[in-house]
């Protein structure tokens, strides 16, 4: 059984592992479709409405809920330092292929850096200092509040940005907070009638606002701006930061009790998703290098996006279950 496995289901107190809780491979396969979809997409996102509204939607909830979810695997990890080592080596693995790629074989101007991560690698970054951080501060007394009042503090500070993906890191810890602090019978609760419609009605009026208004300036979803950088240079700007972290939480929720319990055909695909995520964004400058966004426009992007998570869930999933047959 892979080490992703043992994040998952954890192990009791004699060492035998529980039964796998595919909701969560489930969860994780949907979310990885709609990353690569939408990584597909922006580029020309610009060209129609219908795109960029999208791109809106899809940002307020698909990172916050992948970090969600990875916050909630801490309850299974026993020895922290291993992952800290293994994601910081994908890190400077794929910053290192990332600049070969692009400076030797596409042909791009750029320099080879490991403080500034190179298009979604920042959050290998990220990760590792999520991980690093989390047991000094996870006993800390109301630290999921102030760890929000921290992510909204630092968007005042102009500097405060994209090196070693700072900016990120502080915005995004409440969700990692959130979901180490999520139980399994939260979720199983909210699933429940009385309240699934509620917060499906509240989500629908929620999109219909964010598709139809620019109440959240796009830049900001992305957690990497200041509010000046973004056009937000009043006082309040803060109060921006805060209703994006409600928005954001509740759509999360809203998705994950959507998603079914139980395996499913594609739920072995969702143990999967790092690897997934770590190939996806190469492989999309290499086809953008080749003439994609020639070739394909407007919607037909998405579905091609979808198409191209699914096809390198399968194909990784192939490869390292070879692999794992071989090895062992």
């Amino acid at each position: 059984m892979t080490n992703t496995t043992n994040v998952i289901t954890g192990a009791n107190a004699i060492g035998t592992k529980k039964q796998r809780d595919y909701y969560y491979d489930n969860v994780k396969f949907f979310l990885i479709i709609l990353v690569v979809a939408t990584h597909t997409f922006s580029p020309v996102m610009g060209e129609s409405w219908f795109l960029e509204r999208l791109f809106y939607f899809i940002y307020t909830f698909h990172m916050p809920a992948f970090i969600i979810i990875c916050g909630h695997f801490m309850k299974y990890i026993k020895n922290l330092n291993k992952y800290v080592f293994k994601y910081t080596k994908y890190y400077v693995v794929m910053q290192t292929v990332y600049f070969i790629v692009m400076k030797y074989l596409l042909g791009q101007k750029m320099n080879l850096t490991y403080s500034m991560p190179y298009y979604t690698y920042w959050f290998m970054l990220s990760l590792v200092a999520w991980y690093v951080i989390f047991p000094y501060v996870k006993d800390i007394k109301w630290i999921l509040l102030i760890s929000i009042l921290v992510g909204i503090t630092v968007g005042y500070d102009r500097d405060f940005g994209l090196s070693m993906s700072l900016s990120r890191t502080v915005v995004y810890f409440p969700y990692f907070l959130l979901g180490y602090f999520l139980k399994r019978d939260h979720i199983s609760t909210l699933k429940e009638i009385k309240w699934k419609y509620a917060i499906w009605a509240l989500c629908v009026l929620l999109v219909f606002v964010l598709l139809n208004y620019d109440l959240i300036p796009r830049p900001l979803l992305q957690g990497k701006s200041s509010y000046a950088m973004v056009g937000l240079d009043m006082w309040y700007a803060g109060a921006y930061r805060l209703t994006l972290y409600g928005i954001s939480t509740l759509i999360s929720i809203g998705f994950f009790i959507l998603i079914p319990e139980g395996e499913k055909f594609y739920s072995k695909l969702g143990s999967q998703t790092l690897y997934v995520y770590l190939a996806h964004g190469l492989i999309l400058k290499i086809l953008q290098y080749n003439g994609l966004y020639e070739i394909f426009s407007g919607i037909a992007l998405v579905f091609i996006g979808a198409l191209l998570g699914l096809f390198l869930s399968i194909s990784i999933f192939i490869i390292r279950s070879s692999y794992n047959k071989y090895k062992y």
